[in-house]
């Protein structure tokens, strides 16, 4: 998890995005090598050696584009472009929209109440009717059309005073996130995400002369 209010967000932000188009270039060779278009007919026809599916997950990606334009741009546009193919997912959040050539990216889009029915038009596709104020209520655009649909929260995963607590909020994510390593540990997976680290202000000459040495 990288949050924007990290002092080392900009690093391991840029790192993140580098990683992972190393790796969709990895497999991009990888799949032109055995001959397939997606890692999904790799994974298909070798099923006792599947690779895993990257999740990306993006809150506010219109922020996003307005801080880091040049990296929106040029890098993870791209990126998102070609990223199916090779198994890598991007799911993002988008409060104040999307640009039409970003958005049209995005295969699956889900949006809840708005407060501008217009906006349901072009999130999900004509026939979208207004309803009330009911948390979790949604549409998401099935077949270039839009299917009422309602979300819950896992019971009991949140504090009493979380609702409007932005670091309350942050939190609970944290211990979602520590509950599903947790779980994905007792499945001995194969692969476990890797961290994304910085590099680190100091370091000891003993370190680095070992390292010289190895």
């Amino acid at each position: 998890i990288i949050h924007a209010d990290e002092e080392t967000y900009h690093e391991r932000l840029g790192r993140m995005i580098d990683k992972l188009s190393r790796v969709a270039e990895e497999r991009q060779k990888f799949l032109a090598d055995a001959g397939v278009n997606t890692m999904y007919e790799y994974n298909a026809a070798h099923p006792q050696a599947p690779f895993p599916v990257l999740l990306m997950v993006i809150d506010n990606f219109a922020a996003l584009g307005e801080n880091h334009e040049g990296l929106v741009e040029n890098t993870l546009v791209p990126l998102i472009r070609r990223s199916q193919a090779v198994g890598i997912a991007f799911v993002v959040s988008a409060g104040g929209g999307v640009v039409s050539k970003v958005a049209s990216l995005f295969g699956e889009r889900v949006t809840f109440r708005q407060t501008n029915t217009d906006r349901y038009l072009d999130l999900v596709g004509r026939g979208a009717i207004e309803f009330g104020n009911v948390p979790g209520r949604g549409y998401i655009r099935i077949d270039q059309r839009p299917l009422l649909f309602q979300a819950a929260r896992p019971v009991g995963s949140l504090e009493a005073n979380v609702a409007g607590d932005a670091l309350a909020e942050t939190a609970d994510l944290q211990r979602m996130a520590a509950n599903m390593r947790e779980q994905a540990a007792g499945l001995q997976l194969r692969t476990q995400p890797d961290p994304i680290s910085t590099l680190p202000e100091i370091v000891p000459l003993l370190a680095l002369l070992e390292g010289a040495a190895a």
